[in-house]
């Protein structure tokens, strides 16, 4: 089976080379193709009829992403332009016949291809602009394309960008000049919605103000999400002058971003920062994020050790555990975090919930590059194997996820080859970790409970819910009582408190490809067991699931895509 890096390899290589040749007129022979070199991430693919327009986010992006599968490939699309006039709302109004026109015309070029596809799907929201994200899947069927499939692919896209490039044109024409003007503006940090929140200073001792003044423009920058965002308290440290140091703390190349992240990834080490300076406090640490908003409320420089994550307290002098290491299930990390692009959001899952942590994008380049809260989101997943292995232990089973450890002693180190070759990589035997019986019994309970839920509709049902509610940014309690209230209408006596509890227990121990796995298998179980009414009242339920919050993220369409397109 392919994996989604070799499809995306495989698409980029003809979005370079084939692609811009067969886009037809008013449209250039050139496209701007963004993933920044990480082909697990999604394409951006802007096309335009004039080249400085190329530059320009907000006026028609096509967003691709490859989800391969056992038995299929399906390839996931969203069209999502995006304007500023002065009533969204009324703009939305007078654009309806060209959105559904262009939807027409989609759902045309997809028969035209003899393409399976899911059904288009269009949302708008109008919440101080207008967004447009037309959503459709197209499924190829096979684990492993051809070189005919890509063909068929890139033509479908050329033609695809062409009605993408009308509906943006028909939206243009909406907007007065003026509002056309505050687009413009949109693509720099000078658009009027890009702002900074209210923050309520906690000051270590000798901080002056040139020196906060500094820290601050170097980590902090403009964002929607922020935009005036009161109630946060902020703690500036003593050691503030450590985290302007360019030294300890330097704003890092996308490059330089992009060659650390893959050292820890690929090759499972976990830099211990020896250059860190006294002040810190913490025994040896492994990462830190110079400046960051937690929980939403609290904004403070982060530290990572093999403890947990450290920020500042109440009295900004010394750093605390916020969150322990032992405590982790999973981490996920999302670039443009609700439609911002200048903020990032790593979800640090556990057993009770979650804590949201979220970065300020540093520059235009640093967009959906790896970065600072990418890099310690990283450290954290290829730990997780030995969190897992250790919990409920009086010790860690160091090296039961295979990682290991190299000294770094100072940042430019970290971009040095060299700096990560030998790492010390602890034998977990040494701490008394079997490895082959906890394997054996892992997978014997993964594989024990999976049975069980496969064998049993109402479970499988609880599974499902589970993951549409969750695979945003964990379940809250009005996502988790909306996933009871649905599943109690598949029970007689409607008491599915049993069910709900056992499956919740076993879905938090899973991680994301095998999470993924088993909502195949579950959904294909129920379209060979259930009628087509019942079939329908899943999708249905998993539309209000995800309705909860009253605001689909990306992931979600994705996910609902992905069980529809097996049910239909």
């Amino acid at each position: 089976m392919q994996s989604r890096q070799d499809v995306h390899q495989k698409l980029n290589e003809y979005f370079i080379s084939i692609l811009p040749e067969k886009l037809s007129n008013p449209l250039l022979k050139k496209i701007n193709c963004l993933n920044k070199g990480d082909f697990n991430k999604r394409f951006e693919i802007r096309f335009a009829s004039d080249e400085s327009h190329l530059g320009h986010w907000w006026r028609n992006p096509i967003y691709l992403l490859a989800k391969p599968s056992a038995n299929k490939v399906t390839l996931n699309f969203t069209l999502q332009p995006q304007r500023w006039p002065k009533d969204p709302i009324f703009f939305a109004k007078e654009n309806i016949e060209n959105v559904n026109s262009s939807v027409k015309e989609i759902n045309s070029l997809i028969k035209k291809h003899q393409l399976q596809s899911s059904e288009v799907e269009c949302e708008v929201k109008t919440e101080g602009k207008y967004l447009l994200s037309i959503a459709f899947a197209i499924t190829m069927g096979s684990p492993n394309l051809e070189e005919s499939n890509y063909v068929t692919c890139i033509d479908f896209i050329s033609e695809l960008a062409l009605i993408n490039h009308h509906l943006s044109e028909s939206l243009n024409s909406g907007i007065s000049v003026n509002d056309t003007q505050e687009e413009d503006n949109s693509d720099d940090d000078s658009e009027s919605e890009l702002g900074f929140p209210a923050i309520s200073l906690t000051l270590g001792k000798h901080v002056d103000e040139e020196t906060m003044r500094h820290y601050f423009s170097k980590w902090q920058k403009p964002s929607t999400v922020y935009n005036g965002r009161l109630g946060i308290k902020g703690f500036i440290p003593g050691f503030i002058n450590t985290l302007n140091n360019d030294q300890v703390c330097p704003v890092f190349t996308v490059s330089d971003f992009n060659t650390i992240s893959r050292q820890i990834s690929e090759n499972k080490i976990i830099p211990v920062l020896d250059y860190l300076p006294r002040e810190f406090g913490i025994d040896k640490p492994w990462w830190i994020v110079p400046y960051c908003i937690w929980n939403e409320a609290n904004a403070s420089v982060l530290v990572l050790n093999k403890d947990g994550l450290y920020a500042l307290d109440d009295n900004a002098e010394a750093l605390k555990i916020i969150f322990g290491m032992d405590k982790i299930d999973k981490v996920e990390f999302e670039h443009v975090y609700d439609g911002d692009r200048f903020i990032n959001r790593l979800y640090v899952h556990t057993e009770n919930g979650y804590m949201a942590i979220d970065e300020f994008v540093l520059s235009e380049d640093h967009i959906n590059s790896e970065s600072y809260l990418s890099i310690l989101g990283n450290i954290i997943s290829i730990r997780q194997a030995t969190i897992n292995a250790s919990k409920g232990q009086p010790m860690w089973f160091e090296g039961a996820g295979g990682e290991g450890f190299a000294s770094i002693n100072s940042p430019l180190d970290m971009l040095s080859p060299q700096a990560w070759e030998n790492p010390l990589r602890p034998d977990p035997k040494d701490f008394g970790f079997n490895n082959e019986a906890h394997q054996s019994n892992a997978a014997d309970k993964i594989n024990e409970t999976k049975t069980i839920i496969l064998n049993d509709i109402l479970a499988s049902l609880a599974f499902l819910y589970l993951c549409v509610a969750g695979v945003d940014s964990g379940i809250n309690e009005a996502e988790m009582n909306t996933v009871k209230a649905k599943l109690s209408e598949w029970k007689e006596d409607g008491d599915v408190t049993d069910c709900l509890n056992f499956v919740v227990s076993f879905w938090k121990t899973l991680d994301g490809e095998l999470e993924k796995m088993i909502v195949e298998e579950i959904a294909q179980m129920l379209k060979s067991n259930l009628d087509e009414n019942n079939l329908k009242a899943i999708k249905s339920d998993l539309l209000k699931i995800i309705n909860t919050d009253d605001v689909i993220q990306d992931s979600e369409k994705g996910i609902i895509l992905f069980i529809c397109s097996i049910l239909d």
